[in-house]
């Protein structure tokens, strides 16, 4: 069983949003969260947003008119990444966080957080969904294998996506 009942906040959106609340296995990671919403959906078009992350008011249609126009498979959001305090609702630090989608660099670092992606679901059906062996990072396995696919990748500006994290945990 989950820890939070989410069933009040999913009524919340209920009226205005056709909602299907997945609640995966106790001790189920974030691949087979991902995975199982996958398996629901039926959008031509993927948008991941983890629940410590910000989509600001524009990026949804920032992001799939870069992908409409340009043709591309997926595009990577420009982000800010944003320390906060524990407790308090404005920003501590803010640093921008834009990287144009590229494999070598990308072997190197993970410069395409979850949060940040939109992208042509049939990319899921060419290379498969989620790592659900990996502990950690299952998110990047993925995009390598986008890479490695010689997907078309663009970057999306202006920054339309916050990365939040509190360094006191």
């Amino acid at each position: 069983e989950p820890t939070e009942d989410l069933r009040p906040l999913v009524a919340d959106w209920a009226a205005q949003l056709d909602i299907l609340l997945l609640q995966p296995g106790i001790n189920q990671r974030v691949a087979a969260a991902r995975n199982l919403g996958l398996a629901q959906a039926s959008a031509p078009i993927v948008a991941l947003c983890d629940d410590d992350d910000r989509w600001l008011p524009w990026h949804l249609q920032q992001t799939h008119d870069a992908l409409v126009s340009s043709g591309a498979d997926l595009v990577c959001a420009a982000a800010d990444v944003v320390q906060v305090a524990r407790g308090e609702p404005q920003a501590v630090a803010r640093r921008p966080f834009a990287f144009l989608p590229d494999g070598e660099f990308l072997a190197r670092w993970n410069t395409m957080p979850p949060s940040c992606l939109v992208y042509r679901r049939a990319l899921h059906q060419q290379l498969g969904g989620f790592d659900e062996t990996l502990p950690h990072y299952a998110d990047w396995d993925w995009a390598l294998r986008v890479c490695r696919a010689g997907a078309a990748m663009k970057l999306s500006m202006p920054v339309s996506v916050e990365i939040r994290f509190d360094l006191a945990g």
